[in-house]
């Protein structure tokens, strides 16, 4: 009975995220329309330059041992909370930063990146910091990115696909988990930090060049009237008008017309 729940167990991950990814299936293909909520999970949250420290997250813990794990769940959870609470706190240690909220992702795949490289002796103590800071970071990020009017549906629904994404990979590679696993952990964390650090580069290249353009000229609008007279115009002649004006008709070049007169009301 035992060895039974056990085998089912280990297929909760695989089966987690073969139920997640066929419901993104469903939002995509099925759905006849879309709510700001579906494309706010579709085209940001689920973005790749969001899903990467997730997932390289979810690598750190799948190859840590069961109280790191365990330690490294519950800070990515009070981590997130925070981040979703503390907006204005996070803010405020970043506020000379330029861009703060474009470096949000590049910095959590370079803290995810460090706890992937580090040794294995150490890495107890790095896992579940790098989660807290991963959390943090990922919960900011769903509050600065909610497009609603604080509808708490949002983060709600934000924080649910990201544990989602962390669980499932998590546990589907503790599935499958083979010794080979610990240098691919490491490759991938030095993909992460070089990611950040060009992600995180190219953001603040384009903040510091944004902020050294020099300012629109400020341009007033010339009234007709303080506009100089044009010598090629006939008096009486508008030139934005096809016909001139009919009271003025009799300055224009020409023959003589009668007072009145207008070409474009003759049958």
């Amino acid at each position: 009975m035992t060895a039974a729940l056990s085998t089912k167990a280990r297929w909760i991950g695989p089966a987690l995220a073969f139920a997640g990814v066929a419901a993104i299936l469903v939002v995509v293909f099925a759905l006849p329309a879309r709510s700001l909520l579906d494309w706010w999970i579709l085209t940001t949250v689920l973005a790749p330059q969001q899903v990467l420290p997730l997932i390289g997250l979810a690598i750190a813990l799948a190859l840590a041992g069961r109280g790191v794990l365990v330690g490294g769940l519950v800070a990515f959870a009070l981590g997130l909370t925070g981040g979703l609470a503390g907006e204005a706190v996070l803010l405020g240690f970043a506020g000379g930063l330029p861009d703060p909220a474009g470096l949000i992702t590049p910095a959590a795949s370079i803290v995810v990146g460090l706890g992937l490289l580090g040794p294995r002796v150490l890495r107890a103590g790095l896992v579940p910091v790098a989660a807290l800071i991963a959390g943090g970071l990922c919960g900011l990020f769903l509050r600065l990115s909610d497009p609603s009017l604080r509808d708490p549906a949002f983060p709600i629904a934000g924080a649910a696909v990201v544990c989602w994404i962390v669980l499932a990979v998590m546990l589907t590679l503790r599935v499958l988990r083979r010794r080979w696993f610990d240098v691919a952990g490491r490759i991938a964390g030095s993909w992460l930090v070089a990611i950040g650090l060009m992600h995180g580069g190219a953001v603040i290249a384009r903040a510091v060049r944004m902020e050294q353009m020099p300012p629109e000229p400020q341009t007033q609008p010339v009234s007709p009237a303080a506009r100089p007279p044009d010598p090629a115009v006939p008096p009486g002649v508008d030139p934005g008008s096809f016909f001139p004006d009919p009271d003025t008709a009799d300055a224009l070049p020409g023959p003589a017309r009668p007072r009145g007169f207008d070409p474009a009301l003759q049958p």
